[in-house]
């Protein structure tokens, strides 16, 4: 799989009106972009998770650093000693497998669930599920007491009980502006 890298214009900030063109030219398609983000946030019926859900999200697109903050709220609630069958949930991002299913790294790959799913699986157990409720639904059933939801933060579908943003230090909000003219 190749590797994406962001446009440089994200880069940019709008300091004396120096933005790049391309920032500018993409600035209408970002109002339709942000204006169906909030439509969507409008019509989805937010649903109440049977298990207490830690979401760890960011505000802009690309890696923020999202999954080791994951790992790292997984340690934090394991140090605790509060919740004895914590798990993960993801979307799957890469993979196939629209879920609701438990990563088996025996037998799932790349392919079917995504590599990020794959790599968390080696500190605790993995959900990925398209519809966040049913990964909830699942990990009730398969007996797990907590759910640390890794990249979920946008994802109107199922109610959150805590939820922190990550924002990657060297990067912040770029240029400020909404995909695809920005990040945001």
């Amino acid at each position: 799989m190749a590797k994406l890298n962001l446009p440089s214009f994200w880069y940019a900030t709008d300091d004396n009106d120096t933005s790049p063109i391309m920032s500018k030219a993409l600035w209408p398609i970002s109002k339709l972009y942000r204006a169906g983000c909030v439509f969507n946030n409008v019509i989805t019926r937010q649903k109440k998770s049977p298990l207490p859900i830690i979401c760890i999200g960011n505000l802009t697109m690309g890696g923020a650093g999202k999954t080791p903050t994951a790992r790292a709220i997984m340690k934090l609630v394991e140090d605790h000693d509060k919740f004895h069958t914590v798990c993960f949930m993801m979307r799957g991002y890469g993979g196939q497998s629209k879920g609701p299913v438990e990563v088996d790294p025996t037998v799932h790959t790349a392919w079917d669930v995504g590599d990020e799913a794959l790599m968390q699986a080696r500190y605790a157990p993995v959900i990925v599920a398209s519809n966040r409720y049913e990964g909830a639904v699942l990990a009730k059933s398969q007996g797990y007491d907590l759910i640390i939801m890794d990249d979920g933060f946008q994802n109107p579908q199922l109610e959150k009980d805590l939820s922190f943003i990550v924002v990657d230090g060297g990067f912040g909000f770029g240029n400020g502006l909404v995909f695809p003219s920005g990040p945001l």
